[in-house]
């Protein structure tokens, strides 16, 4: 859909046979003819503006002719197949069909879209035959785009594959120190980005990292730590043949010995050997210290915080959370309740591409965000906020995205 740009009159003389007339300036000016009149046009009158925003809006009507209850997901991928990243999504707890969900500020081009009515159990990423799955792609255009989606009457027909199975791997470590600045433990498949990762602040020997669910096959497992200006190591390992625990000793090397001063000449051994000096011990590594405990936050993931709404973690704002997310849609829910109308800011800081997308108990939209923080970083600036219970999820910019974050919050004037 073209927008219908202002028409602009830039002068007209109208005359109808008249002679030429003297312009201000003193040259001839011809009687309008409008055969002439280029202005006149349509193209021209409807040539857009030069500063017009060049973004696209979408909006998509959702409609199912059935009475299935579940959860409703509308995706946006970018190209023509729905899956891989997603531009973006909306969701819908307990749908009233037909549902009209509204995407702003995107860039024109092609796009697939994807709706899944998702029922009990919940997963929409894998549906079931209980669930409902449609999709369709198409073209967006500068201003307003629209599409019909009409969710089928049958579930998708599921092929069954043998039942993949998946291990877990523990790395065990130990040191010649009580504790570092931090340990990050990764592990890859053929030499590619992370297939998993962790970081842990503080570490404290012997101690274990986990992972869950890997699948059989060979992998390299590798960590590192920025104190004492950089340490590492790594291991190859196969999973399950190798076994379910890998170990790793971290070892601080011990600083060179110190001569005393003004000593020209080595002391010698009983065999006129110069006596062994005692090697200093290794400089203690510099801890980072928070407010409350030793990572500075007041509640840490040891579960993982629940991934759908309706179980979400009770929260209270001013509470720093030590969140990790990790595998496909892991989403980090959260509940909290205001008493009076409030200004609030919330979100992460860590080096995770994080989103926050914050919705009322009924499951509307409030607010969202997705770098508006440092780096990479959602924030929320929450201005008259009113009285209620409120749903805030922090989830990876990339459905397959993981790492470690620290949920922030505090009051504003």
């Amino acid at each position: 859909m073209k927008r219908n740009a202002t028409l602009l009159l830039t002068g007209l003389l109208i005359g109808c046979g008249a002679p030429d007339q003297p312009t201000p300036d003193g040259t001839i000016g011809s009687a309008y003819d409008p055969a002439n009149d280029a202005t006149n046009s349509p193209a021209d009158q409807e040539a857009p503006r030069e500063d017009a925003p060049a973004t696209s809006q979408l909006t998509v009507d959702v409609s199912f002719d059935g009475t299935i209850e579940g959860r409703l997901t509308v995706a946006l991928f970018p190209g023509e197949n729905p899956w891989g990243w997603s531009r973006d999504l909306r969701e819908r707890n307990l749908p009233n069909f037909p549902e009209s969900v509204r995407f702003e500020n995107l860039e024109p081009g092609r796009y697939a879209v994807l709706a899944v009515l998702d029922a009990v159990p919940f997963d929409a990423t894998n549906p079931g035959p209980e669930d409902r799955v449609v999709s369709t792609s198409l073209t967006l255009d500068v201003d307003e785009n629209q599409v019909e989606l009409i969710l089928p009457a049958e579930g998708p027909e599921i092929e069954e594959e043998p039942e993949e199975l998946l291990y877990n791997l523990t790395a065990a470590f130990t040191c010649n120190c009580e504790t570092l600045r931090d340990l990050t433990v990764t592990v890859h498949q053929n030499e590619e980005a992370p297939f998993r990762s962790r970081e842990v602040i503080n570490p404290v020997f012997p101690g274990t990292v986990e992972f869950n669910d890997l699948p059989e096959g060979s992998y390299r497992i590798r960590w590192s730590s920025t104190s004492l200006g950089g340490l590492s190591g790594e291991r190859d390992w196969t999973v399950p043949r190798d076994g379910n625990v890998i170990d790793f000793e971290v070892e601080i090397p011990a600083a060179p010995p110190t001569p005393e001063p003004g000593l020209d000449e080595e002391p010698e051994g009983e065999e006129g050997e110069p006596a062994a000096e005692e090697p200093e011990p290794a400089p203690e590594p510099e801890l980072v210290q928070g407010a409350e405990g030793e990572a500075g936050v007041d509640l840490e993931e040891e579960i993982d915080f629940p991934n759908r709404a309706e179980e979400a973690q009770e929260w209270a704002v001013g509470t720093r959370v030590l969140g990790y997310l990790d595998g496909f849609r892991d989403f980090d829910w959260f509940r909290f309740t205001i008493e009076e109308e409030s200004n609030l800011m919330i979100g992460t800081s860590g080096t995770t591409d994080t989103r926050c997308i914050l919705n009322d108990v009924d499951g509307n939209r409030v607010a969202d965000d997705d770098d508006s923080g440092e780096g990479n970083n959602c924030w929320l600036n929450l201005e008259g906020l009113q009285p209620g219970t409120y749903l805030l999820r922090i989830s990876h910019y990339s459905w397959w995205g993981n790492g470690e974050y620290v949920l922030e919050s505090d009051w504003m004037e």
